[in-house]
């Protein structure tokens, strides 16, 4: 395809003319999907590598050269109506790109134009008549138009690619889970101490609320209500905020300090500067120095950005997925580009397949993030210490209590109550299958397994009705002590960023459930031993001391 008129005889001038124009013409109809890139925050949460800028390239390159070789069989042929079939086609695709930058940055500006409004419609109503009249005449001047402008900013598009290049990505890894380690001895700074499995498990936006009723487990939650029954269950549970970007890596490090990125790199903001996350210890460092093989399995954050070198296994999930292979990754980042067009057709098409995909990419994530669950707390090995995150009961709400997909969600309604029960059930089912797993492994009685959550339901309607006063930090925790067979309810308030102190003693040779309403005392007290930094007492091995 190209906007150049016929000429006798191609120059090459004229060749490299028309290949330039169609790769811009191309690179126009991606330019806002190109955009997304330069923005960090895009970057963190897709787990951007450079090699998708590659393939982002050569999705680009490789179509405009096909595109490139139909226009110059057309010329070839000599058939005129061929020739301008092709130069139209050019002129509407150009259109198209052009239309879809403007109406990405007019947004970026604040001035929005909905796709199918009015507006779009008009546009596009006397694009096509300006075309359809130019090809009804068989006249070159607006695909040469067209293609003029494209030479003129073609360098751009070389400049653009570079400096996407030129990123810094953000760490990712993807790393195998070992095979079976043998449980044993692990030595200690005390002496000989048999470690014990320690399990995590964050789930998204967990309801105590929802969960409990008259100071227990619902009912309607049988897994959940037996784990219960054999823990110590925490009352008042708070999150460090209610966003699980923020929560998360506070967490994991037990700090009170916000956790930030900036080009590429991830860490805490303390005394205004940005200290790099490597200078903070993390649980994982301090079970390791403890002898265990440390494991992170989560969705959302690239979460070996923030503990690469501290952690032996990580593998995280992003809810934006860019594809595995290089085919998907390549369908992928033409879908994305499509999904900024403005023409009706492509319209049509996002509009109608949108939230399959959607659902496709979450149904996908709870298969590959609950089997690496399940592959870590099935490998009977002792010295293990995981973190898990999974969204649930976090929406879309699309699963059945056994995992079954219920199909498409009309939208996406967060205050939908009886879809968040029912994501609620899916979790309780997980749940039991969780301990089933450890039952299996022969792990569960002697581990230290955690039940928690990011935070909890913000979207809980009751909150706006003004039924719920319970504020959005407040979370579920259940903490299984190794051998524990009865229920140990504390009310003191706990923050679930300084745990540390109870995960170390909980883990160690002389706690005991019966004794954690005293350890809680003393921990949360003024005597307790807290780090002014991290809440990794007594570790000391922070930025700044």
């Amino acid at each position: 395809m190209t906007g150049e008129g016929i000429r006798p005889a191609d120059t090459v001038r004229s060749t490299v003319t028309r290949m330039l124009a169609t790769i811009t013409v191309v690179f126009l109809l991606f330019g806002p999907h190109v955009a997304t890139y330069f923005n960090e925050t895009n970057r963190y949460f897709t787990m951007w590598q450079r090699q998708d800028a590659v393939v982002l390239s050569g999705v680009i390159v490789l179509p405009a050269m096909a595109a490139f070789g139909v226009g110059q069989a057309a010329r070839r042929s000599g058939r005129r109506l061929l020739i301008s079939i092709c130069e139209h086609v050019f002129v509407l695709a150009f259109a198209a790109g052009l239309l879809a930058n403007l109406f990405h940055y007019l947004g970026k500006w604040g001035v929005f134009v909905r796709p199918g409004s009015i507006v779009t419609v008009t546009i596009w109503l006397l694009i096509m008549s300006a075309a359809v009249y130019s090809f009804a005449r068989r006249s070159r001047r607006l695909p040469r138009i067209c293609s003029r402008f494209c030479v003129v900013v073609s360098p751009a598009v070389a400049l653009v690619m570079i400096s996407l290049l030129l990123k810094r990505p953000f760490i990712h890894r993807q790393d195998p889970i070992p095979s079976v380690v043998q449980a044993g001895e692990a030595s200690t700074a005390g002496g000989e101490q048999r470690l014990v499995p320690v399990y995590i498990f964050i789930f998204d936006e967990w309801s105590p609320e929802r969960t409990f009723a008259n100071g227990r487990v619902s009912d309607e939650y049988p897994h959940i209500a037996a784990f219960a029954r054999q823990s110590v269950v925490f009352d008042e549970a708070h999150s460090p905020g209610v966003f699980t970007k923020g929560i998360m890596p506070r967490l994991l490090f037990q700090t009170d300090l916000w956790p930030e990125f900036q080009d590429g790199r991830v860490g805490f903001l303390s005394d205004g500067v940005l200290k790099p996350a490597s200078e903070f210890a993390s649980l994982f460092s301090a079970f390791s120095d403890m002898g265990y093989e440390t494991v992170m399995v989560g969705t959302y954050l690239p979460y070996a950005a923030w503990l690469d070198g501290q952690v032996d296994v990580c593998r995280s999930y992003s809810l934006y997925p860019l594809g595995d292979g290089l085919l998907e990754r390549a369908a992928r980042e033409s879908w994305n580009a499509m999904c900024h067009w403005t023409d009706p057709w492509a319209q049509t098409v996002t509009l109608r397949y949108k939230l399959r995909l959607r659902d496709h990419d979450m149904l996908r994530l709870y298969r590959n993030v609950e089997a690496d669950f399940a592959a870590v707390i099935g490998r009977r090995a002792s010295r293990t210490f995981a973190v898990f995150h999974h969204m649930l009961p976090h929406e879309p709400y699309i699963l059945n209590p056994d995992g079954g997909y219920r199909g498409v969600e009309p939208g996406i309604e967060r205050s939908n109550v009886n879809g968040y029960l029912r994501n609620l059930k899916r979790l309780d089912v997980f749940v039991g299958r969780l301990v089933e797993i450890m039952r299996q492994a022969g792990t569960f009685d002697q581990a230290l397994v955690v039940l928690t959550s990011d935070h909890s339901w913000r979207w809980d309607p009751n909150r706006q009705n003004g039924t719920l006063n319970a504020p959005r930090t407040h979370v579920p925790l259940l903490v299984k002590m190794p051998l524990q067979r009865e229920a140990v309810p504390v009310s003191s308030r706990v923050e679930t960023h300084r745990l540390a102190g109870l995960l170390r003693w909980a883990s160690g040779p002389d706690a005991a459930p019966e004794r954690v309403p005293e350890f809680v005392s003393t921990w949360t007290g003024e005597k307790g031993r807290h780090d002014t930094v991290t809440w990794l007492a007594p570790l000391s091995s922070v930025a700044g001391k």
